[in-house]
């Protein structure tokens, strides 16, 4: 039997059991394994630039959280800061009433042993610091002390149109029915800029109204990662005639050959028509 490499007509050596599984001679043979393995080196190559890439997308990504969780640290310090002067102002003004009446009590001891005489100033005196009590009590409603960017609850983004979220944003939605430390759970899940998860985390504080709310604008980036798209086989097992599984994943465009070859196991010749077409 002779080789089945198209336009040869020498003898069988053996079988391409790595690469088509024809039976080839010896001089196609070598040769198919030689194009085997400058593909394989095509792929690895293509591999090395975006797997350097991503080292350094993690580095600045771990240097942005730390300087995220150094921000928050010093927001929430000053928050705090800003509770406890009030409380401060709210304790002098305290000493203040409590002057007044132990002045007022030591009045009355003195009108009880005869040393002094009750007149109708008396009695305006406790009115007034009365009507000042009671004042004082009612300032404290102004005194928030839940606190920011540790608040803890469900989170929002279980569907679109919550405060403004389209589908153009790109944010994952969430499935989660856990109770949440919310600032940790917008950045590092949904990966929300700090300051659109410093504003949902207000607006939740706050109790606005999710629909009626709109704190992400349309036609802006909100997210800290590179713009994602589906993949190549979203929803469809084939693409320009080349078969795979149906794939929902979100990948960006420098990735989506790893996605490929990894993912749908397409040799680099399937990958690159397949790249064509996006």
């Amino acid at each position: 039997m002779s080789c089945e490499h198209p336009n040869c007509s020498h003898t069988i050596h053996s079988i391409c059991t790595n690469h088509c599984h024809w039976s080839l001679c010896q001089e196609h043979l070598n040769e198919h394994k030689n194009s085997l393995l400058r593909e394989f080196e095509e792929v690895l190559e293509d591999l090395i630039k975006p797997t350097d890439e991503l080292s350094k997308s993690m580095e600045q990504i771990k240097k942005i959280s730390n300087k995220n969780q150094e921000n928050e640290l010093h927001n929430l310090q000053q928050s705090y800061q800003k509770e406890l002067d009030q409380i401060e102002q709210k304790l002098i003004e305290l000493n203040k009433y409590q002057y007044q009446f132990n002045q007022i009590s030591e009045h009355l001891i003195q009108i009880k042993t005869n040393q002094k005489i009750l007149a109708q100033d008396g009695f305006k005196q406790i009115e007034i610091l009365s009507k000042e009590i009671n004042k004082y009590q009612n300032s404290f409603k102004n005194i928030d002390l839940k606190p920011l960017s540790l608040l803890s609850n469900q989170c929002p983004l279980t569907s679109l149109n919550i405060f403004g979220l389209l589908p153009s944003h790109h944010v994952r939605l969430c499935s989660s029915n856990r109770k949440l430390s919310l600032s940790q759970h917008f950045q590092k899940y949904h990966h929300l800029k700090p300051y659109y998860a410093n504003q949902l985390i207000e607006a939740i504080r706050l109790h606005l109204d999710p629909i009626e709310t709109k704190i992400f604008p349309p036609n802006t980036k909100v997210t800290t990662l590179d713009d994602k798209h589906p993949c190549s086989f979203y929803n469809t097992t084939e693409v320009n005639g080349i078969h795979s599984i149906k794939c929902s994943t979100m990948v960006t465009k420098k990735f989506l050959p790893i996605h490929l070859k990894t993912v749908h196991h397409l040799r680099l010749i399937q990958i690159k028509q397949v790249l064509q077409l996006n």
